[in-house]
């Protein structure tokens, strides 16, 4: 016959056991229940059950005496030990669940990865203070290449881009946030007196791959190329800013990042069609997103829509 068949020690709960452990301590059921957050008559019956279990009597009491038996004063040390370790393992186990340990390896566009470090860094040191993050901006076939080889999470892009990247058969891509954009130029750049052609101007624009191709500007863009107007490509929103306020260079950014300066008339709008950008979130169906990952993806977006909050 074993412990388990003899004693019902598969039966025996926590709850049991810590009022056991409480009831030692305070000697008193009703100190214990005070303790525990439940009644009186709740202790009672976990005492009643882990004697039962244990076919042994584990206090005696009446009226006047409450006092272990001496069968109760051997297995306190016991169940003692064994309450610390199952808090221990609660405590664990809400780690676990709560996205507070280990770590988390996310994919940005480069324009999008300076604002996303900012507040998902602030996210981490307040709610993740365990975790580790690391950030990776590259272009999407590059994110999509450590995303199959398993050194991503997910990643944060342009949604047609799912239609350029190869392997896609396990791939899951979920809409997040659209947001408006806008070409800027300076009022004091040169080139505007020349022409009221915008593809004349001087352009700075980020890195344009063909998944741009089904948005509106692809055509100005392209004749913008041909006719030797695009000056650079920089990726860094803060310099092609600052190259569209200095008058170098008209851009395209996305809308909230040049929100003071349109108010402050340092920056006015160029008349070009231009869609709203959409991001979406690709991760794999082998491994999905947990907790942490998708409770980054609600503080991500939460700070865009409410990016006055931040910025």
């Amino acid at each position: 016959m074993t412990f388990d068949d003899k004693y019902n020690a598969n039966k025996i709960r926590i709850g049991h056991l810590r009022s056991f452990l409480y009831s030692y301590q305070l000697s008193s059921f009703s100190k214990a229940a005070i303790k525990l957050q439940i009644t009186q008559s709740a202790i009672t019956k976990n005492i009643k059950a882990l004697e039962s279990q244990l076919d042994t009597k584990l206090f005696n009491r009446d009226t006047r005496n409450f006092k272990p038996t001496k069968a109760g004063e051997i297995l306190y040390p016991t169940i003692e030990s064994l309450c610390v370790q199952a808090t221990k393992l609660e405590q664990s186990l809400e780690t676990i669940h709560s996205g507070n340990c280990g770590e988390v390896t996310i994919g940005f566009d480069r324009v999008f990865s300076p604002y996303a470090s900012q507040f998902i860094t602030k996210l981490f040191s307040q709610r993740f203070p365990k975790s580790k993050l690391f950030i990776v901006d590259e272009h999407v076939k590059e994110l999509h290449n450590k995303l199959l080889k398993g050194k991503l999470d997910f990643y944060i892009y342009n949604h047609t881009a799912y239609n350029y990247i190869d392997s896609t058969e396990h791939l899951i891509v979920k809409p997040l946030l659209s947001m408006d954009a806008v070409a800027v130029v300076s009022p004091n750049a040169e080139f505007l007196k020349d022409s009221n052609d915008i593809t004349t101007y001087k352009w700075v624009f980020p890195t344009i791959n063909k998944y741009f191709s089904e948005h509106n500007f692809w055509n100005s863009y392209q004749e913008i190329k041909d006719k030797g107007n695009m000056m650079y490509e920089i990726d860094n929103n803060h310099t092609r800013i600052n190259l569209a306020l200095d008058g170098v260079a008209a851009t395209v950014l996305p809308l909230f990042t040049v929100k003071e300066q349109l108010e402050q008339g340092t920056l006015i709008k160029i008349p070009m069609s231009l869609d709203p950008v959409q991001l979406s979130v690709f991760y794999l169906s082998t491994n999905p997103l947990e907790s942490k990952s998708k409770a980054i993806m609600d503080y991500f977006v939460q700070c865009f829509e409410n990016e006055a909050s931040f910025f």
